[in-house]
């Protein structure tokens, strides 16, 4: 039987995320919206929500099919992790592109506008069939987010 496009896609991006840092998949269907991968980096937790979809819609929205869509538990989760000082993620991966966005641009149907994070520029190409480009996203959160600790908390 053919894995799921998302476990392909995220066997994938969890090899690439754990060249940087502690990264592990969670799959527990008991555990309604705990994101599917939880990880630190740098001392920074990171909790990713991963949508593999085969397209997005004409409109531009994505996760087009209603049963992909991030549900409210999953957004509040994103959201929680954020802020409780971490760093909450959604990532779309429709072909060889990888989508990434802060819970902010899940609209009230549980889908992003594509089109707002190309030109936010919040898109990445497949790089030799892994996503090690992922992790200079990684890096580049980590960094505004100690920036952010370090302006709230002071020197």
């Amino acid at each position: 039987m053919a894995k799921k496009k998302e476990s392909v896609s995220g066997a994938t991006l969890l090899t690439s995320l754990q060249k940087a840092g502690w990264f592990r998949k969670f799959s527990d269907r008991y555990q309604v919206g705990i994101p599917d991968f939880l990880g630190c980096y740098r001392g920074i937790t990171f909790g990713i929500e991963l949508k593999a979809v085969g397209e997005i819609g004409e409109d531009g929205f994505a996760p087009a099919k209603t049963e992909h869509r991030f549900t409210d538990v999953q957004v509040r989760e994103l959201k929680n992790i954020t802020d409780d000082g971490g760093v909450g993620l959604g990532v779309i991966i429709c072909g060889k592109s990888l989508f990434w966005f802060t819970s902010e641009y899940i609209n009230e149907n549980g889908q992003v506008d594509c089109k707002q994070l190309i030109k936010d520029n919040k898109m990445l190409e497949k790089l030799d069939d892994t996503w090690d480009n992922f992790v200079l996203v990684l890096k580049f959160l980590w960094e505004l987010r100690i920036k952010m600790l370090r302006e709230h908390v002071g020197p």
